[in-house]
């Protein structure tokens, strides 16, 4: 079914453009996990909900990712707050209208990696505008960020300069996926050039969750691609 992840055996001699379910799928595989026969090739379809699912605000979420702000953050006039949304219903992705928004510094994902493979854990932020989530009435512009949760040590990055988009990375080990599949990942910017954190106030670009099976080992590299 479209949208769903899906493995598509398909004999070598038959005609993709005759087929519905083919000819659809164009742009739709994963080819790192495609493999091919001399008699038959297999297809991986709509996966990418599956092996790399992604929370935005302009998205439509994911139930494997989940946004939650900091207690103090503020969504604009309207829209209702990403922490009401969260408490009343917390097993759904929090909707596209909802502003994620985080102030003091920090907020947290609700991680739940779907296999129990190795994955990578990518987190895009940026400054708020002004006079958002708490507004920067004087801007910190230096910061460390540490993230806990994503294994058992915490992970601190360099300092560096919070005026523009700034990307995090963290991986989550295959065997910790396979003990503990859900976890809370906490995401926390410590300002290094003065300024109270409390003031510190940002928004989510997107999370990604990188999900990266082993490779088929049945077959030879020159049989995958």
């Amino acid at each position: 079914a479209a949208g769903r992840p899906t493995l598509l055996a398909v004999a070598r001699d038959v005609d993709a453009g005759g087929v519905p379910a083919l000819s659809s799928a164009a742009g739709r595989t994963d080819a790192r996990y495609g493999v091919e026969q001399r008699a038959y090739a297999v297809l991986v379809v709509d996966a990418a909900g599956l092996l790399a699912p992604t929370v935005r605000p302009e998205g439509a979420g994911s139930p494997y990712l989940r946004f939650v702000a900091s207690p103090n953050a503020s969504a604009p006039a309207g829209v209702p707050s990403p922490n009401s949304i969260a408490a009343s219903s917390p097993t759904s992705p929090v909707p596209p209208a909802a502003a994620f928004a985080f102030a003091g510094g920090r907020f947290t994902l609700d991680v739940t990696v779907p296999l129990p493979e190795p994955a990578r854990l990518t987190v895009s932020i940026r400054p708020a505008a002004a006079g958002a989530a708490g507004g920067l009435p004087t801007p910190v512009r230096r910061v460390r960020c540490v993230v806990r949760g994503a294994g058992e040590d915490p992970v601190e990055f360099p300092a560096a300069d919070f005026a523009g988009t700034c990307r995090y990375a963290v991986p989550l080990g295959r065997a910790d996926n396979a003990a503990r599949p859900r976890r809370t990942v906490r995401v926390e910017l410590v300002p290094v050039d003065g300024g109270p954190q409390a003031t510190l106030a940002g928004e989510l670009v997107d999370a990604t969750l990188d999900v990266v099976p082993p490779l088929p080992s049945a077959f030879d590299a020159k049989d995958l691609r």
